[in-house]
């Protein structure tokens, strides 16, 4: 007995339903789209962060003409006064300058800030005696800053001016020095 073989074929598989091919076709443009999407926000975020950082970098411009003057008076404590001009550029729309006073010893630092409008500020022996370092040479500087809501960009500090301090019967005094 004789048999002829037919070759096999495997059998087809019946085709899935229209719909359900434009749903998973539907399905996987839109998970595209949304790596795209972020990639897009990705560089657009990075961007406007890098740009902004090279904004504030020249747009907050520094005080100018820091000074340091002493007040001398018998039998009291002495004090000195830091007085700065304002920048001559205007603040960026939407934010408010403020002035940051910077107190360097070997203490310690010690920060003040001034509203805008106000341009000096006086200072005491008490205050700036972090770490019971009022007498040593403090070296003192200003700078400009521009707060926005989310943010506040600074400035370069300006020429920096000093102040140490010493007791005279037994009156704590303060006095300028050079930088």
């Amino acid at each position: 007995m004789l048999t002829t073989r037919t070759p096999h074929r495997p059998a087809r598989r019946p085709a899935p339903p229209a719909g359900a091919r434009r749903v998973v076709e539907t399905l996987v443009a839109v998970v595209g789209l949304l790596g795209l999407g972020s990639g897009a926000a990705w560089a657009w975020w990075s961007v406007s962060a890098d740009a902004t950082t090279a904004v504030s970098a020249v747009t907050v411009a520094p005080p100018t003409t820091v000074t340091c003057t002493a007040d001398s008076r018998l039998f009291f404590e002495d004090t000195v006064t830091i007085r700065w001009a304002a920048p001559v550029a205007a603040t960026p729309p939407g934010s408010t300058r403020s002035y940051t006073v910077t107190f360097v010893s070997t203490s310690g630092t010690i920060v003040k800030t001034v509203p805008d409008g106000t341009l000096q500020l006086l200072v005491r022996w008490t205050d700036i005696n972090a770490n019971s370092g009022w007498n040593q040479k403090q070296t003192i500087t200003v700078r400009a800053s521009a707060a926005f809501p989310s943010t506040t960009w600074v400035s370069a500090p300006a020429n920096p001016v000093a102040s140490t301090g010493s007791t005279t019967l037994g009156y704590n005094n303060l006095a300028c020095a050079t930088p």
